[in-house]
């Protein structure tokens, strides 16, 4: 708003200029996008067995049959 006044001052002096500004800054939707703060998100804290310090590959897997793709049927027809 204020860079805006004194540019609009530069050549043109308005009545009540810092009012007009502050109200076409509410109104102005690509300004109030601008304006917006984006949100905090919550963290909780780690798993004990992720922050514990161990040997390597002490606690992983290997899953070597793959994923199993499954359809339902009842009655001969898939679901």
């Amino acid at each position: 708003p204020q860079l805006l006044l004194s540019m609009i001052q530069q050549t043109y002096w308005i009545i009540s200029g810092q009012d007009v500004v502050r109200q076409f800054f509410r109104r102005c939707l690509v300004c109030f996008r601008h304006r917006a703060q984006a949100c905090n998100q919550k963290m909780s804290d780690l798993p004990a067995a992720r922050v514990t310090p161990t040997r390597p590959f002490q606690r992983c897997g290997v899953d070597f049959a793959g994923p199993f793709i499954l359809r339902r049927t009842i009655g001969g027809e898939s679901n």
